[in-house]
């Protein structure tokens, strides 16, 4: 599902499950807003989820249920649910594992989409290929046939970006 309303009748199973019990509901209710969420990594990039302040965040915790031989629930940041649906893999098939992109490309995926949230930058529907970029374009670089050494050096810019701002 991947929507507030999974977050929301996840809560409530959540909290009908220890309506009697005030020493869980302490722990986990308190001042959070999403209190499962406290403490999770995201299944993707493996960085601790947000469950406070805007919800249009792009590091903000939801919770999906996967189909398969689990059928189970998954925490993962808003951002890096959007990009696991729409990338494909080499070979072209639509894939839902992560084994295709490194950790430091997934992690700088959202560094970068972070930092333009807190620019301040409009959220825009980029297409797949703006994300994959980091944001850079050949054309507009003053020596298109560096680009592959300037995005290496900025994907280890928002990949330390996001590790700083997710694990303070």
């Amino acid at each position: 599902m991947g929507t507030a309303l999974a977050d929301h009748a996840f809560s409530a199973q959540l909290l009908a499950a220890h309506r009697d019990d005030p020493a869980w509901r302490g722990d986990h209710v308190d001042g959070c807003v999403h209190p499962w969420l406290d403490g999770y990594t995201c299944a993707y990039c493996e960085l601790p989820v947000r469950t406070d302040g805007d919800h249009r965040h792009p590091g903000y915790g939801v919770v999906e249920h996967t189909d398969g031989p689990g059928d189970s629930l998954r925490v993962l940041h808003r951002f890096c649910n959007r990009m696991r649906k729409c990338h494909t893999t080499p070979d072209g098939s639509a894939s839902d594992d992560v084994e295709h992109y490194g950790i430091a490309l997934r992690r700088a995926w959202l560094g970068w989409a972070t930092d333009q949230f807190v620019k301040g930058a409009k959220e825009r529907h980029f297409g797949v290929k703006h994300y994959e970029r980091l944001g850079l374009h050949p054309a507009k670089l003053r020596s298109p046939a560096l680009f592959r050494k300037y995005w290496m050096v900025r994907k280890m810019r928002c990949a330390a970006h996001a590790i700083h701002y997710y694990t303070r």
